[in-house]
């Protein structure tokens, strides 16, 4: 039996698109080691459990870089030693998640050493910038910078609003491509708690009938991370391709994301989605302000799911404001 070594390297790189007349966001931080946050991890893909107390990040190129493997090899993978890679080996949620040549995929072979890579970038100003607030936002324990809007906005719209703890809404791009889609909805149960969870209870409760009236409020916490991590559990593991046994040398993974009042940088484009609406019954004002744990995604305008999504629990990746 032939032993093969495998290094898989992930990188979501953030670039742009060349914009004139849209203010950019900001510019990223220098890359960490995921060590160094206590609160944080990535999760390989969508239907990844995760805990509730920890930001979870999530990025299509991890299986897309292993699917590149897969159709590589050419031959049925069996015999996974690890969960994780168990679950990305059979994950469909990432197909056509991308636009077609969005993500660079390279496959190189040097004697028994098999690498992939996939990576991205590209950047989703706003057609004109949100309201920066000047009172920072309390998220849990955490006092940080937030943007958003009262009123009525011609580039966001609700996707479902049942009080001000379980409410969707998105956010629209000036390239009207792919859409920023925030949700903040009750805690799922430890079995149900994945990124796939928080996407489905979109599509399930989605009422395009509801729209934003003049009293309503939105208020969303700014993002900002560039984290490395290195699978140490998948580091070792093997699998069989035929009658080839291959061991996982090395798998990292980088993922940066920024979003605030002029836009967003991450892996991926926007979707716009334009509805008419009819007002809700309700004359209360709706509060929708992401003070409590929440989802972030990102979809391309026809994708069935997202190529980024992440859970935000705590102010670990989130612009820290004082008074």
């Amino acid at each position: 039996m032939k032993k093969l070594f495998i290094s898989i390297v992930l990188c979501l790189l953030l670039g742009y698109f060349h914009t004139q007349a849209q203010e950019r966001p900001t510019e990223l931080p220098e890359k960490v080691a995921l060590s160094q946050y206590k609160q944080t991890d990535f999760v390989p893909t969508l239907a990844s459990a995760f805990t509730a107390n920890e930001n979870i990040v999530y990025c299509a190129t991890m299986p897309y870089a292993w699917e590149a493997l897969r159709k590589f090899l050419n031959v049925p993978i069996t015999n996974i030693t690890n969960k994780q890679l168990a679950i990305l080996n059979a994950d469909t949620t990432h197909l056509d998640a991308f636009e077609e040549n969005q993500c660079d995929v390279k496959v190189e072979v040097e004697k028994h050493m098999i690498t992939t890579k996939a990576s991205f970038e590209t950047e989703l100003p706003f057609s004109e910038p949100f309201t920066k607030f000047d009172t920072p936002l309390q998220f849990k324990n955490a006092s940080v910078a937030s943007f958003g809007f009262h009123g009525a906005s011609t580039f966001a719209s609700i996707n479902y609003y049942h009080n001000e703890t379980d409410f969707s809404i998105t956010l629209y791009s000036h390239h009207y491509l792919h859409n920023i889609v925030l949700v903040m909805a009750p805690e799922f149960s430890l079995e149900t708690l994945n990124l796939k969870a928080y996407w489905d209870r979109i599509q399930a409760e989605r009422d395009v009938s509801i729209i934003f009236s003049e009293e309503d409020v939105v208020q969303i916490p700014m993002i900002c991370f560039n984290i490395e991590k290195e699978y140490e559990d998948m580091k070792g593991s093997t699998f069989k391709a035929a009658d080839t046994l291959y061991t996982l040398r090395k798998v990292t993974q980088r993922n940066a994301f920024l979003l605030n009042e002029k836009g967003a940088k991450a892996s991926g484009d926007v979707l716009i989605m334009a509805a008419d609406g009819i007002p809700s019954e309700t004359s209360k004002p709706k509060k929708m302000i992401f003070n409590q744990p929440f989802a972030v995604f990102l979809q391309k305008r026809d994708g069935l799911y997202p190529y980024f999504g992440m859970y935000i629990a705590n102010g670990e990746l989130l612009i820290q404001k004082h008074k």
